[in-house]
């Protein structure tokens, strides 16, 4: 079982943090979430996600997923971002129960 909590969309979005994409996670319990905009992080968090999914399709491979000492070192390890002027929503620390209220 992996108890991974977070993901990316469209090759360009990481999200990741504490939280629980569940009616309790989301309404009754304090956590967070970080939303990230990078095409190279992206790319580098899917390529290590799937090796230890074992595949890049939506069934694992549990003969081709790798952890530990199977693990390879085929990913970057270091990335260069420009920092941007936050807007307020994303310079907040969001809290889940929170969140619909920040947005909407």
């Amino acid at each position: 079982m992996i108890d991974y909590r977070g993901g990316t969309a469209d090759s360009v979005w990481i999200t990741t943090g504490s939280w629980n994409p569940t009616d309790p996670g989301t309404n009754d319990d304090r956590q967070n979430l970080v939303v990230i905009q990078d095409v190279a992080l992206a790319g580098a968090y899917t390529l290590e996600f799937e090796e230890m999914w074992g595949s890049n399709t939506d069934i694992a491979n549990s003969q081709n997923s790798r952890f530990g000492s199977r693990k390879l070192n085929n990913t970057p390890h270091n990335f260069v971002m420009a920092v941007e002027e936050l807007n307020p929503i994303s310079a907040q620390v969001i809290e889940q129960h929170h969140i619909s209220k920040d947005i909407g």
